[in-house]
């Protein structure tokens, strides 16, 4: 089976939350930590699903069909007003039934959701683990109010759809470390941009025509189309900022044309706060959708004048002459070592 390399390392296990404890930051991975997470029901009266461990962590076992099922954890509470919670998760599916998994940070005091994902899908056991992220910044209302965090499983027409925790990530800074393969098409924190000039903002489509290249065939990839011409425009990621400098990142993505027509792409490592390119491939042409997808690596080593930058992953089409120009991106990975 085909998996996501975690990108970083194991750095803690979370203690006990207690009713009115502060966020607990740090990860824990499954079933180890199994204790902390508990098996509801979201939706309909219908028997509650269970945790059991599994190969790799820990599974949730529909009882029954029908609403939705689920996990939840508690964090604690937020104890200021802008306090920022960045929560990662990582899933897979060890049944071959695909199986829709939302991730939600949710306000249990005040019964409401606070930020949620759209909704995975993983195709089958032979599908690689999906890497989800959520961030929120705590408004005056949510002081002291307790949260947590749910998986919540809506495919629940059949028993046998079920899927796997594997691990729970808190951070009080967005992760400069990611790894994306897009499941399903959903474009994640990928965000459309204009570089330069005035064009309109290109649309993020799904797609799951795309080859292997490493993640699996088929398992999802995002469309950028163009809606006009000129200028510079594509994709972004923001990675956050530069906690830890003087270390190496390591940038691996892999896109292809997304049509008949060449496509020119320049993909970059911006520091979006000095606006400066610190690593770029160059401009490297796609004939068509038949040519071979385009793999492509940067090494940047993190210098002091960098640190508390915000840097950005940028996927720069200068092919903009002609809406019928498009690309799409299958994969990336961002590491702070060199692979």
């Amino acid at each position: 089976m085909v998996r996501i390399k975690l990108l970083f390392p194991i750095v803690g296990i979370f203690a006990a939350v207690q009713a009115n404890a502060a966020i607990q930051y740090g990860r824990e991975t499954y079933p180890e930590g199994a204790g902390s997470l508990k098996d509801m029901t979201f939706s309909r009266m219908v028997a509650p699903p269970k945790l059991v461990p599994a190969e790799s962590g820990v599974k949730l076992k529909l009882s029954g069909t029908g609403g939705t099922y689920g996990v939840a954890k508690r964090l604690g509470t937020l104890r200021r007003a802008g306090e920022y919670v960045y929560v990662s998760t990582r899933i897979s599916n060890p049944t071959p039934s695909f199986v829709t998994v939302e991730f939600q940070l949710y306000n249990a005091t005040e019964k409401r959701i606070l930020a949620q994902g759209a909704p995975v899908v993983v195709r089958n056991n032979e599908s690689p683990a999906v890497n989800m992220g959520i961030e929120y910044t705590a408004a005056k209302r949510d002081v002291g109010d307790m949260l947590e965090l749910r998986w919540v499983q809506s495919s629940t027409e059949h028993p046998g759809r079920s899927f796997c925790i594997e691990e729970t990530g808190v951070e009080t800074i967005r992760p400069m470390e990611a790894a994306e393969t897009f499941p399903g098409g959903e474009p994640g924190r990928l965000e459309p941009a204009v570089f330069s000039g005035t064009a309109a903002f290109p649309i993020l489509g799904k797609s799951t025509a795309d080859a292997d290249n490493g993640d699996g065939m088929g398992d999802g990839a995002v469309t950028v189309t163009s809606k006009e011409t000129g200028g510079t425009y594509g994709a972004g990621w923001k990675l956050g900022k530069v906690k830890k400098p003087k270390t190496p990142l390591h940038i691996e993505t892999v896109w292809f044309a997304a049509g008949s027509s060449f496509v020119r792409i320049d993909v970059q490592l911006y520091n979006a706060t000095r606006e400066t390119v610190l690593a770029s491939s160059g401009e490297i042409i796609a004939k068509n959708i038949d040519a071979p997808p385009v793999s492509v690596m940067l090494d940047y080593q993190l210098k002091k004048s960098d640190k508390d930058c915000e840097l950005e992953v940028r996927w720069v089409q200068t092919s903009t002459e002609h809406t019928s120009r498009n690309f799409i991106i299958d994969r990336f990975s961002v590491s702070e070592s060199k692979q």
